[in-house]
Order: structure tokens, then sequence, then C-alpha cells
């Protein structure tokens, strides 16, 4: 069976034997933007686990052609336009979308092969198949600890107006379908895929100005790698409630990967590890999901791989409201969040 993810791109076109692919750098402009789409397949038989799907994926990603959509403005045809079409069409006979926006240390294949496990695994029961979208900024896709994460970091930065000119686009194609339109509109952001959304959101903020777009049904933030008080900073994320119906925030207080961007980085706490600086400052639409009774001893930084959260993910996408979590979560009061029972 074939599946198809589509993709957004600010990287660096590299091609090979004719063949197009992506490296892990930014092009002069580091706005520009390319679209296309990989179709790859998939295993007859679901794996038991979403790691198994990942490795699956990532493996079937390899040697399979990297398809681009042509960018001509003189003869109006717009890579853009072609992707965004085919999502809009598919949308209105029922098919939600998850826009995923991966995290640091990350290639372009695997990213594709993460959002596509993400579209098999968080599809609500009942429901048409979910549409797998990539925004994928250059990440080198290294371990090398301090400079690749520093790189990455820089390139979260200046990738952010490309992907607020990408969701912008989105915004612009999907107008009018309110009234047309069955599936939902979902934003998955992982890790130092979160900075690159906050930088996103001052470049909209800039474009719109005094009143931003609401995007999105649904906006889940995993391990973000972000300041622990950027919720309620106007200059950092404040305004990305302005975006959607709610904010899903996973946090894990074992959460190594963000334990060393805490301690070695030189950075502030860390919103995926600490949690808000100040729950009471954020708004009411965000809930914050504390993870840290799930073990993550084998998934670690990538604890959406674990059953339970992938299973309280899927409710949030099929826009469950807080009486189907009662038994699943726990309610903090003193701590205004919720924490997920193991």
């Amino acid at each position: 069976m074939k599946q198809r993810v589509y993709y957004g791109t600010n990287r660096n076109v590299r091609v090979r034997n004719r063949k197009v692919t992506f490296g892990s750098e930014s092009p002069d402009d580091a706005e520009d933007l390319r679209f296309g789409h990989i179709s790859f397949d998939t295993p007859g038989a679901t794996p038991d686990t979403p790691a198994k799907m990942e490795t699956h994926l990532t493996n079937a990603t390899r040697g399979v052609t990297i398809q681009r959509y042509p960018e001509n403005a003189t003869r109006n045809q717009m890579g853009s336009t072609k992707t965004f079409d085919r999502i809009r069409a598919r949308m209105q006979k029922g098919h939600s979308t998850i826009v995923y926006v991966h995290g640091y240390s990350e290639g372009f294949r695997s990213s594709m092969a993460t959002v596509g496990m993400l579209a098999k695994y968080l599809r609500p029961a009942g429901t048409k198949e979910l549409t797998p979208v990539l925004f994928g900024w250059p990440s080198d896709g290294k371990k090398t600890p301090w400079k690749a994460y520093r790189d990455d970091r820089h390139d979260a930065r200046v990738s952010g107006p490309a992907l607020g000119r990408a969701l912008l686009k989105l915004r612009d194609h999907l107008r009018g379908l309110e009234g047309d339109c069955n599936g939902r509109l979902i934003l998955v952001c992982h890790s130092m895929g979160n900075y690159a959304l906050q930088n996103a959101l001052a470049h909209m903020t800039r474009i719109e100005g005094a009143v931003l777009p609401q995007l999105f049904d649904e906006m889940i933030m995993l391990a973000p790698d972000v300041d622990s008080d950027a919720l309620a900073s106007p200059a950092k994320l404040g305004r990305l409630s302005e975006l959607t119906d709610r904010i899903t925030l996973y946090m894990h207080s074992g959460d190594r990967a963000l334990w060393l961007s805490d301690n070695t980085k030189g950075n502030p706490d860390r919103l995926g590890r600490s949690g808000p600086h100040n729950s009471a400052t954020i708004p009411d639409s965000i809930d914050v999901v504390d993870c840290s009774d799930i073990d993550t001893s084998i998934t670690q930084h990538h604890y959406y791989l674990e059953t339970k959260v992938y299973e309280d993910m899927r409710r949030v996408i099929s826009g469950a409201t807080y009486d189907v979590f009662e038994g699943k979560r726990k309610w903090q009061p003193g701590r205004n969040r919720w924490r997920l029972r193991p």
C-alpha cells in the first residue's frame, strides 16, 4: 500500500543522477520554499508499535524519488498551489490534515517517515485517513552535540519566516472551506520545531499585525525546546493561541535531551521539561499534559511513540471533550496541568 506525504521545505535542493534530494542547508534566501510529495510503501499489516512503523517507513523512503512541483511564476505555475489544492480537495472529502514540523537533528527523509507514521497512528477510529504534510527546515540530521545543536537552533530561527509564509499560504488556499469541509486541520511541532514556530509567529505578526488568522482546529506541542516562559511572552509564543481552537502541550520532567539543552547549552528552563514558568499567565485554551509517569527509557525525547501518549494525542486530534479523558488523565489543580496516567 502506498502512502503519500506532501511537503514544503526551505532546505537547499540537490540533484544527483537527475533525482531531487534536499540538503541540510538553507538556500541563499532562507524564505524560499519548495513543494512536492513523496510516495512510499507502507506495511500490509500495521506494526505493533509506532517505533517499528517509523523504522519501516524510514527504510521505505530510501531510494524513493522525491517529486518536486515546478515553480514558474510567469506561467502561473506554483508548487504551493498544486500542494494546497490537493490538500483542500481531500479536506472537502472529509480527510483531516496533520502538518508536522520536525525537531533537532532530523533528516528530510526520516521526517517524512515520522509524519507518515503519525498519520497512521493518530487517525481517530471511524474516520478517513489523515493527510500527512511536512514542513522541513534544514536541520543537520547529525548527533554532534554542541555544534549540531547550535547550527540547528540558528537554522530553526532563520527558517521561521519560511514557515510563517507557508502557513499563510495554507490559510489563503483553505479560505471558504468552513461550510464545505468535514476534515480538521492539526499542527504538530516536535522539540526545536517549536522554536521554528516561535519565529514563524513573529513573522506572521509583522505581516498580519493586530489580528492573526485562526488556522488550526488543534495544535500539539511535543517536548518543546523553547523557554519555559514562551507561552506567556508576546515576544515569543504569547499569541500562539490566536492561531488555533486548542493547544495541547506534552512535557516530561525526565526528558534528557531537554535537560542537556537546559544545562549544557546555556538555555533557560525548557518548556517541554519544566512546563510553563507560571501556568496562571497562559490562556485557558492551552492544556499542559505532564507525561512524567510514562516510562521513556527507550523512546526518551521521542516519547510520542509511547502507547499512552499517542493514544492521548489521538483523542485530542478527534476533538474530544474533557469527559473523554476521565480516568486517563489526572487534573492537578495546584499546578494547573494534567498528569497522564501510566
